[in-house]
């Protein structure tokens, strides 16, 4: 075999290799842009709801006053449920394990859909702890 066909062969096995992992790989895809967004249930203001209800402020930072933004990114399965929750921009480890719990407890989403079927389609919240105005913070006496 001449190394010219040589090549030629390696080049159309690669190229039949990737085509047949796209495939198959397809259906697992995660979309950052899809034509119908996931959808929360109520929509967005009852997803700030929902965490702002469920948000269980760490003690040790309400204790010491501190505040901060967590941004988690999670990917809404085809099915609706949140999978695969991630910090994109942490604030401290106590706020981000509580950021992750509460996007973790999130009811199913109306999922994306592209060319008319559910695909997995990643998320991205901002979870922000800020205590309320007017608040009292005990400390602990030394």
């Amino acid at each position: 075999m001449t190394l010219k066909k040589g090549l030629l062969l390696l080049s159309v096995i690669v190229a039949a290799s990737l085509s047949a992992s796209a495939q198959t790989n397809d259906s697992e895809r995660i979309y950052t842009s899809v034509e119908q967004n996931p959808v929360f249930p109520g929509g967005q203001a009852e997803l700030l709801q929902f965490l702002s209800d469920n948000i269980q402020y760490p003690p040790q930072a309400a204790e010491n006053g501190t505040e901060g933004e967590v941004v988690v990114q999670f990917v809404i399965e085809k099915d609706g449920h949140v999978g695969d929750a991630k910090i994109v921009r942490g604030a401290g480890e106590e706020f981000n394990q509580e950021a992750i719990r509460v996007c973790q407890s999130l009811p199913k989403f109306t999922p994306g859909r592209k060319d008319g079927q559910p695909v997995r389609v990643w998320f991205t919240v901002p979870v922000t702890f800020k205590i309320p105005e007017n608040t009292v913070i005990r400390r602990p006496s030394k």
